[in-house]
């Protein structure tokens, strides 16, 4: 062993390795190109095979790929729900009446904000109970607040609470419009709502309600509906007698009382009771 000249040894392993030759790599080179770099040198060392001979995995990670436009699979599709959950938020914030996005390959509809096709037929408003009707209710009435009746209503001063306030900001008409209180229970407040319609006249062929709160929209519209998505929004209903058909526009606001809570909904509240005044001018 004393005889082996080192310094040669290594420069002719120096050579070799600058020629490719090399028959085995050292240890460092072998793991810096396993993980750092890339395999090459084990490659020019035992072949283009080596690979394919092997069967051990390489210690080196593929890093990410670009991923395709379209992908399949669980993950593909959370990430199509997601898109369409998106596209609804969209729909249902913007201003379109009919509140329809169309794109190419379809379009979506908030069932929430579209106009609803809810006819009612006076022949089955047969379990009608009189409302608390405030104002004059006849056939030059052209706007009904309904609602539950405010805390801050007073019957000795019925044009003092925060209802009337907003009516008269309003501008509506003197003897145009009408307040209706119906009760809390909810299926009384139904039948209170049929009554109500049973008091239309054959003179009145289309009014405006004001639904005061979520008791009253759903009510009104018949079904549940969130009063913080649907505030604002106008809905048509039709009253069928016999031949004639009644057209009611439906404009849910909050109520007064949620108002005296929170002054901060009050800006919402009368940018919807603009919508309305729009509507009547």
């Amino acid at each position: 062993m004393s005889g082996i000249d080192y310094k040669k040894l290594r420069a002719a392993q120096k050579e070799m390795a600058r020629k490719g030759t090399f028959p085995f790599p050292t240890y460092a080179e072998a793991l810096f190109s396993q993980v750092l770099i890339t395999r090459r040198p084990i490659e020019s060392a035992f072949g283009k095979n080596f690979e394919k001979k092997n069967n051990k995995k390489p210690l080196a990670v593929p890093g990410p790929q670009v991923a395709s436009t379209r992908e399949e699979g669980p993950r593909g599709d959370e990430e199509k729900k997601g898109l369409l959950q998106s596209l609804g938020r969209f729909v249902s914030e913007s201003a379109d009446e009919e509140s329809i996005v169309s794109f190419k390959g379809g379009e979506l509809k908030d069932k929430s904000t579209l106009k609803s096709d809810l006819v009612l037929k006076q022949s089955d408003l047969v379990t009608g109970i009189q409302p608390r009707i405030i104002d004059t209710f006849n056939e030059k009435t052209k706007v009904i607040f309904v609602g539950e009746c405010p805390k801050d209503f007073d019957s000795e001063s019925p044009d003092s609470d925060l209802l009337s306030k907003m009516i008269t900001a309003m501008k509506i008409r003197v003897g145009t419009h009408c307040r209706v209180f119906i009760t809390k229970d909810s299926e009384i407040a139904e039948q209170e709502w049929f009554g109500l319609l049973k008091e239309l006249t054959s003179d009145i062929q289309e009014i405006i309600v004001v639904s005061l709160g979520a008791l009253a929209t759903n009510t009104i519209l018949q079904k549940k509906e969130r009063l913080s998505k649907i505030h604002g929004k106008e809905f048509n209903l039709s009253l069928k007698r016999g031949a004639e058909t009644v057209q009611i526009r439906v404009f849910p606001v909050f109520h007064p009382d949620i108002l005296q809570i929170n002054p901060n909904m009050k800006r919402s509240a009368w940018l919807d009771l603009q919508k309305v005044m729009e509507f009547l001018s």
